[in-house]
């Protein structure tokens, strides 16, 4: 290997736009999970900062795997991203994401890299994966839409005078519970579906399909951690109504920080969809 071996600079600008892509990943995608918590004075801003990367560092450990396959195989078909082009799309979004944290304007990661792989990939004659698009396209759509229409319900529940936050914040966090565990994680097994649910379900073998691969006892098993959930949440606000609200809400920044280190997209299904179009 020569001193100007062009392999050896393209690593190092990778491993450059790579750290770079963290740095303003953590100022801006990663910021907004506990920055209501902080608002609330529920957890210092040092504290939140720590939890965030810790949360954020299991959410990629456990599910990011699927959503680097995505970006890297399923946004341009008939051709492999090079070094040099994935080198130049995080470049791109690390800059888009970094001026976004400097204006204080939040650029969502996922935008950011999926736009710039996508930007990149004609370059290498590959096509446009338009299949692929109409599905990201549709969520992204949808998503905004959604989250504002259950964060008004769940507002408006939570203030209700009838509504006593002894019961509305415990109850709201054993839907979050049943939630979780229906979420794909990398620790449990493909086979029971990736979730604990499904696992749970598993281990006593007997199948009653509800709908689709969905069983019976899944739905038991996420049903009994939601009522787990619900159950220490209660006892933690009979204890201390504040100590509770403050408790909820580091959990929830935590559930978030979790999910902005995964950000997945089901590759899987989308390579199965893509290859039925050809």
């Amino acid at each position: 290997m020569t001193a100007a071996d062009p392999s050896l600079l393209i690593v190092a600008v990778a491993v450059i736009a790579s750290l770079s892509m963290a740095w303003a990943l953590g100022a801006s995608s990663n910021s907004p999970p506990f920055a209501p918590a902080v608002g609330a004075n529920a957890v210092p801003t040092m504290r939140a900062a720590f939890l965030v990367g810790t949360f954020a560092a299991l959410g990629a450990i456990a599910q990011g795997g699927s959503i680097s396959e995505t970006v890297g195989n399923d946004l341009i078909s008939g051709v492999s991203i090079t070094p040099l082009a994935a080198t130049a799309g995080l470049l791109t979004a690390a800059a888009f994401i970094a001026v976004g944290a400097r204006t204080g304007y939040p650029i969502p990661a996922a935008f950011a890299v999926t736009d710039a792989v996508i930007g990149a990939g004609p370059s290498l004659g590959g096509n446009p994966a338009i299949g692929t698009y109409q599905r990201l396209a549709a969520f992204w759509v949808a998503v905004p839409f959604v989250s504002v229409s259950i964060a008004y319900g769940t507002a408006t529940l939570l203030r209700r005078e009838d509504m006593p936050e002894e019961l509305g914040v415990p109850l709201h966090a054993g839907i979050v519970g049943f939630v979780l565990a229906n979420v794909q994680l990398a620790v449990f097994p493909a086979a029971s579906g990736g979730t604990l649910a499904g696992f749970v379900a598993a281990l006593f073998g007997l199948e009653i399909t509800l709908f689709d691969s969905y069983t019976l006892l899944a739905l038991v098993a996420s049903l009994a951690f939601g009522t787990l959930v619900f159950y220490a949440m209660y006892r933690s606000m009979l204890r201390s109504v504040k100590g509770g609200i403050r408790q909820f809400l580091i959990g929830l920044g935590a559930v978030v920080a979790f999910s902005s280190g995964t950000v997945r997209w089901d590759s899987r299904r989308a390579r199965s969809n893509r290859s039925s179009t050809r």
